[in-house]
């Protein structure tokens, strides 16, 4: 008996929006290590973070967030970043498969 992936419950879309965060995470690391410019390189570095830590600190968690360095910063904001992109790629996965299966 042959499994898929989406039968154990691993979702297409999740994976994609997973992939496509680490890829440009990674991407704006790379660059950020290989260049000069100071102001560049506070840009890429927070450029995959810049989103959700714009979101935390309308929430009102600046202030805890402030005197993060990078690695605590990529740890407590960009790993649940990528699993909740996971989340909403699995979410839509199983919403459509539902609708599919009402509809068709």
């Amino acid at each position: 008996m042959k499994t898929s992936p989406a039968s154990l419950g691993w979702r297409h879309t999740g994976w994609v929006l997973l992939g496509l965060y680490v890829l440009l995470t990674v991407l704006c690391l790379l660059a950020a290590a290989v260049t000069d410019d100071p102001k560049g390189r506070f840009v890429l570095l927070q450029l995959p973070l810049a989103l959700p830590l714009g979101g935390l600190v309308a929430l009102g968690f600046g202030p805890l967030l402030a005197d993060l360095s990078w690695w605590a910063a990529y740890g407590v904001i960009g790993v649940p970043t990528a699993l909740g992109l996971y989340a909403v790629g699995w979410g839509f996965d199983v919403l459509t498969r539902a609708l599919y299966r009402r509809w068709f």
